[in-house]
């Protein structure tokens, strides 16, 4: 039991004991996602339907709470792999969460474009 317990405290400070290198752009990664969890309800909501295929599926069978679970599970572990690359080439993990916010940005122009023409 000692053991366990050991163990979590390693994990729990390597988390504590490594300050974030990208915070502002993890930061982005958050508001990002909520912004297109919150426009994806209001599409849902007016009838429209999700376009990704992946989130189709997990909308379809675990419903908006399994999608937000879903989007910050992502999220979460492109942060934890942008961090890790940063640590040992920082330059590459800096245009990795670049290069995440440009993906991330996709969804949410095209969504909002859809409401200025569409809807």
């Amino acid at each position: 039991m000692h053991q366990e317990s050991a163990s979590a405290d390693t994990i729990w400070n390597w988390f504590i004991e490594r300050p974030m290198r990208y915070g502002l752009t993890c930061l982005a990664l958050i508001v990002l996602a909520t912004l297109d969890i919150i426009l994806t309800a209001i599409v849902l909501n007016d009838g429209g339907a999700e376009a990704n295929p992946i989130a189709n599926t997990v909308i379809n069978n675990h419903g908006m709470w399994g999608m937000v679970l879903f989007k910050f599970a992502l999220v979460t572990c492109f942060i934890l792999l942008c961090e890790e690359v940063g640590r040992r080439q920082p330059h590459v993990g800096k245009r990795l969460a670049q290069v995440g916010i440009g993906i991330s940005s996709i969804p949410i122009i095209w969504t909002l474009g859809l409401f200025v023409f569409v809807f």
